[in-house]
């Protein structure tokens, strides 16, 4: 169905994603779990400390490529930036890191979060090359997560889809 498919509704970017520090949950396996465990790890957190008022987005981490991962070892992080309500208490609930930020292209989408693994080999099976770019595996997929998904519906949801990047050694500069 149309309304099951993500879609871009802005052109592709290149842009510095500054360094952050966040607050997240890891969960492993396959993404097609670890992700929903990673998430709803998260919400009982936010829910049950009172951040979900301070959040705006989230950020979900894809650190391993499942084509060269064991499915068991595949690391998925949900997080948020720390809230303005942070106490020494939630560090046992949840971890804390700095995220190093970088070069990524960057891709807005609407529709399903279950998306974006297809959102993913889109941009980067077509963009990338496209662009003269390269995939940095040495830094994890990250998707901002713009939409809670308890309010909004999967049709409306929306995601930015950001690839780390680096210049394809491969490509000829352009002059």
């Amino acid at each position: 169905m149309l309304n099951d498919i993500a879609r871009p509704i802005a052109p592709t970017s290149v842009r510095f994603i500054p360094p952050m520090k966040l607050a997240f949950v890891r969960a492993r396996g396959p993404y097609a779990q670890s992700v929903g465990k990673a998430w709803q790890q998260m919400f009982e957190w936010l829910d049950g400390r009172g951040h979900m008022t301070c959040t705006v987005r989230g950020y979900g981490l894809a650190h391993d490529d499942p084509q060269k991962t064991l499915s068991s070892q595949i690391r998925y992080d949900a997080a948020v930036q720390i809230p303005q309500t942070w106490e020494a208490a939630d560090e046992t609930l949840v971890h804390l890191k700095t995220f190093t930020g970088g070069s990524y292209t960057t891709q807005r989408y609407v529709g399903p979060y279950a998306q974006a693994g297809r959102m993913i080999s889109q941009t980067r099976r077509d963009v990338l090359p496209r662009n003269g770019l390269a995939f940095d595996p040495s830094r994890p997929i990250l998707c901002i997560y713009h939409s809670d998904p308890r309010v909004v519906g999967p049709q409306g949801q929306e995601t930015d889809v950001c690839l780390p990047i680096m210049m394809d050694q491969r490509s000829k500069p352009r002059d």
